[in-house]
């Protein structure tokens, strides 16, 4: 699962790694991206997410 993080988790950090957890016990793997980092660099986003799959089990790319 892709979150991307922006303003709305500014002190917000206890519910998120809550929610986390939760998604984690459902054999959910959580990547957080900040928005910044979509707006700036998209492209390279893009590729730190396709590598992420290629790592994981079952990852396809």
């Amino acid at each position: 699962m892709i979150e991307l993080d922006g303003d709305s988790h500014v002190g917000r950090a206890n519910d998120d790694r809550i929610r986390q957890a939760w998604l984690e016990s459902q054999h959910l793997q959580v990547v957080r991206i900040s928005n910044d980092d979509v707006v700036q660099d998209l492209g390279a986003v893009i590729e730190a997410i396709l590598a992420y799959g290629r790592r994981v089990p079952g990852g396809s790319t």
